[in-house]
């Protein structure tokens, strides 16, 4: 769901990662140093909503506009109860 989801947006995925400790997914569109499209979806969100749900989540979320003009910032999807947020994490976090 989530590389359709990038695909749909024009972003092929070059590569994913899985940050242990933080327990995050990133998918990467590499274009260019600064300019990488890399949508992150912590754990917790991707096993507890149902995939159907996550192309909505996101889209309402304006994720691939934040995404687009922002790709320098550290954005991941997460969920806190029952809703999904997007959050910025510090410049120096790195989802490998």
């Amino acid at each position: 769901m989530v590389r359709k989801w990038m695909s749909h947006h024009g972003w092929g995925v070059h590569r994913t990662e899985f940050n242990h400790e933080r327990q995050i997914y990133a998918w990467w569109h590499e274009v260019g140093v600064g300019r990488d499209i890399v949508l992150r979806i912590s754990r917790t969100a991707l096993e507890d909503f149902p995939a159907f749900a996550l192309w909505e989540i996101l889209d309402r979320l304006n994720v691939a506009a934040e995404l687009k003009a922002r790709p320098d910032a550290c954005l991941v999807m997460v969920k806190r109860g029952v809703r999904a947020l997007l959050e910025e994490l510090p410049r120096q976090f790195n989802a490998g």
